[in-house]
Formats: C-alpha cells, sequence, structure tokens
C-alpha cells in the first residue's frame, strides 16, 4: 500500500508539474534569448571593432552548450532518472556558465588596468595571472553550488532528487569547459586583439584604435552606461531618499 501511494504521488507531481512548465514556455524562451543576448553583447566593448568578443560571446555559449551536453550523456550513463523538472536544467547552467567565463574576462581587464605593464607582458603569462586569480574565484563558487545539490539530493522526491544530482554533475562539468575550452578561445581571443584584428572578420586588421586610458583598455558598453548614466541618476540627491523610502517598504512587505 505504501508503494502504491508514492506511486500516485510521484505521478501527481509530475503531472503538476508538467503542466507548470508548459505555461511558461514562453517565459523559458524570453529567458533563453536575454541571457544570449546580453553574453554576446557584454562580452567586451560591443562598439570596438577589436575588443567587442562578439565571437567570444557565442564560444562561451558553445562552451556552455559543451557542458549540458556533456551532463545529460554522463547522467544517462549512470541511468539517473530525467523528468519534467529537468527542463529547466539548461538555463540553470547557463546562467552559472556565463558567470564563470564573466569573471574570467572581468579578471583580465581588471589586471590589464592596475599594471600599466600587464599588457607587454607575454601572451602566457597574462592568461597565467588571469587564471591565477579568477581560477580560485570559479572553483570556490562552483565548489559551493555543487556540494549544495548534492546535500539537496537527500530529498525523499525522485524527481527532485535526481535534479539535484542531474545539477551538481553539470557545475562540476561547466568548471571543467570553462578552465580548458573557454581559456584556449580566450587565449585566441587575446591573440587576436594584440595583432588588432577585427573581431569576426580576424582576416581584416583593424586602423582605428581610440582608448580612454593609458592602460590600453577601456571599459565596456555596460560598464560606461552604469557609472555616466545610472550611477549619476542613482547618486543624485532627489533619487537616494526615495530610493532609501522604497527599500525600507519592500523590505517590510517581504
Amino acid at each position: 500500500m505504501d508503494g502504491d501511494w508514492r506511486l500516485i504521488t510521484q505521478y501527481e507531481f509530475d503531472n503538476a508539474l508538467d503542466d507548470s512548465l508548459e505555461g511558461e514556455t514562453v517565459w523559458f524562451i524570453l529567458g533563453y534569448i536575454s541571457l544570449i543576448v546580453y553574453v554576446v553583447v557584454f562580452m567586451g566593448d560591443v562598439f570596438h571593432p577589436v575588443r567587442s568578443r562578439l565571437s567570444l560571446g557565442w564560444n562561451a555559449l558553445v562552451t556552455v552548450g559543451l557542458a549540458i551536453l556533456a551532463c545529460f550523456g554522463l547522467a544517462s550513463l549512470f541511468g539517473l532518472f530525467f523528468g519534467p523538472v529537468h527542463q529547466a536544467l539548461p538555463i540553470l547552467l547557463f546562467g552559472l556558465g556565463a558567470d564563470d567565463m564573466f569573471v574570467i574576462t572581468r579578471t583580465h581587464d581588471s589586471l590589464k588596468r592596475k599594471d600599466p605593464l600587464f599588457a607587454s607582458r607575454p601572451l602566457v603569462e597574462r592568461v597565467a595571472l588571469t587564471m591565477a586569480s579568477a581560477g580560485t574565484a570559479i572553483l570556490i563558487t562552483t565548489l559551493t553550488n555543487a556540494f549544495v545539490f548534492f546535500i539537496s539530493a537527500i530529498t525523499p522526491i525522485p524527481a527532485l532528487r535526481s535534479f539535484c544530482i542531474w545539477a551538481g554533475i553539470g557545475i562540476l562539468l561547466l568548471f571543467v569547459f570553462s578552465t580548458t575550452y573557454f581559456v584556449a578561445l580566450f587565449s585566441l581571443d587575446l591573440r587576436r586583439q594584440d595583432c588588432r584584428r577585427i573581431d569576426a572578420i580576424p582576416c581584416i586588421k583593424s586602423k582605428w584604435e581610440k582608448d580612454e586610458n593609458l592602460f590600453g583598455i577601456r571599459d565596456g558598453a555596460l560598464g560606461r552606461f552604469l557609472r555616466d548614466s545610472y550611477g549619476r541618476f542613482l547618486m543624485a540627491d532627489i533619487v537616494r531618499p526615495i530610493v532609501l523610502v522604497a527599500s525600507v517598504v519592500l523590505f517590510s512587505i517581504m
């Protein structure tokens, strides 16, 4: 009798979850599109012919895709259960993977700003210094996220238990692909920038080079927007008290 109740409960849970996911299909699609646009556009300076990193942004998506495929293959090899809730796994891994790769690129740009001689170092040394800083942060984040999901696998609900195991495996594979495949592509992109070749058309050299500081780099489109527009708006005398009041109201509602 206890086994029958478990089967009925699992059946009802799967049906409810399936209906819920079908109703959120549009939001899933919009979420994927938003992530793709954000990664591709804001990986570098979208308006710069050399430093736009559009190609690297697309390859970042490929990196996450490879990790997802490896996760599905490895989990299927072990015979792990696949249910409706697992449909949310790709967008979860897309978000986590994009964060890892943004950490790598932003760390390189930060080191380039701090050290005037950083750009003159050999390519291998620049990549090594970047990964020495970014790799630690990515490793800690990966282990923390994977540990949380693996611990959550103790739930008695089979579908959620399987999802947590799948997610933990996917997060670990994201780290592997981000620190190997993506770093290799990032190195090639840095070599292209050193040769001042146009992004996505590396056979052509750029004749336009405009920097805003002595470090050979300028903020990307998102950074300039946050610094010049959003930051100034947020720090305006009339806006600050409104933000504080709104924060208190939202906190009290929660």
